[in-house]
C-alpha cells in the first residue's frame, strides 16, 4: 500500500499553510484500504496548536471515517431523484388522463344528445307514422316491435353513455 505522490504533496501543503497562516482546515478524501481493496471516505479536521504564549507549534488533526453518512447521502439523493420521476410519472398521467378523458366525454356527449332528441320525438314521429297509415297515406311499413325497440334503445344508448362517463370519472380519481 502507497500513497499517491499527489496526495502527500497536497497534504504538506494544507499542513503549511494552518502553521504559516495558522488557519484551520477542512479536508475529506477518499481513501483505498490496502486489507480489501476498498475505499473509506475520510473527513479530517487540522487546526494550528499553539502554546500558552500562542505561538504555533505543530498541528492537531482529527480524522472521521464518514463512508456511512456519505453512503447514506447518495442513497438519499438517490431516492429524491426517483420520487421526482415518479412525480412527474404521475403527473403525466395526470395530464394524459384529462386528456383521454375529454376526447372521450366529447362523442359521448353527442351520443347522448342524440339519444334524448330521438328519445323526445320519436313519439311525435309515430303519431305521424299512425295518422299517415289511418289516412291512408303512402307510407313505408314499420312493425309494431321495431317501434318498441326504438323506444328502449334511446334509454340503453343513454345509460351507456352515462356509464362510459362514470367509469371515466373514476379512473381519473384513481390518478388523482
Amino acid at each position: 500500500f502507497g500513497w499517491d505522490p499527489e496526495r502527500i504533496k497536497r497534504l504538506k501543503e494544507i499542513d503549511k499553510e494552518v502553521v504559516t497562516k495558522g488557519v484551520s482546515n477542512t479536508i475529506e478524501e477518499l481513501i483505498p484500504l490496502p486489507s480489501d481493496d476498498s475505499k473509506r471516505t475520510m473527513i479530517t479536521y487540522k487546526v494550528p496548536l499553539r502554546d500558552k504564549q500562542q505561538n504555533i507549534i505543530g498541528i492537531l488533526g482529527i480524522s472521521f471515517d464518514i463512508t456511512d453518512r456519505k453512503n447514506m447521502e447518495e442513497r438519499l439523493r438517490a431516492a429524491k431523484i426517483i420520487e421526482k420521476i415518479q412525480g412527474e410519472k404521475i403527473d403525466g398521467m395526470r395530464i394524459l388522463g384529462a386528456s383521454i378523458a375529454h376526447e372521450l366525454r366529447t362523442p359521448l356527449l353527442a351520443i347522448n344528445n342524440a339519444a334524448q332528441g330521438v328519445h323526445n320525438y320519436l313519439p311525435v314521429l309515430i303519431e305521424g307514422y299512425q295518422l299517415a297509415k289511418e289516412a291512408k297515406l303512402p307510407v313505408k311499413p314499420i312493425q309494431s316491435a321495431l317501434i318498441s325497440i326504438l323506444s328502449d334503445m334511446t334509454s340503453l344508448i343513454q345509460g351507456e353513455a352515462n356509464a362510459a362517463n362514470m367509469i371515466i370519472n373514476m379512473l381519473l380519481m384513481n390518478i388523482q
